[in-house]
């Protein structure tokens, strides 16, 4: 999805919202992420995977909506675990610092 972190902020207040099935709050954050995509900040794929997950609430689908945005979160973390580069620690540091 990229590393916008209001975008992935969104993402998880979205997910927050499917679980606790609040529609209002479900359409502030479909706002939101509408926002970003077209800003450039969101992808158009996620996007529309997105706007899939809130018309299966709309369609009081929220299981499959909830399995979904869960399987999308989980593939954002690998995402972003497979380009993330640990710091690099001093070798004359003292342990337990960098």
């Amino acid at each position: 999805m990229g590393a916008d972190e209001q975008s992935l902020r969104t993402v998880d207040a979205l997910y927050t919202a499917v679980r606790n099935r609040d529609l209002p709050r479900i359409a502030e954050c479909e706002q939101r992420l509408h926002g970003y995509r077209d800003a450039g900040k969101l992808p158009r794929a996620a996007a529309r995977l997105l706007d899939g997950v809130v018309a299966k609430t709309r369609a009081g689908d929220w299981e499959t909506a909830t399995d979904r945005l869960y399987e999308f979160m989980l593939a954002q973390r690998r995402e972003g675990e497979a380009t993330h580069t640990p710091p690099k620690r001093d070798p004359k540091a003292k342990p337990g610092t960098r």
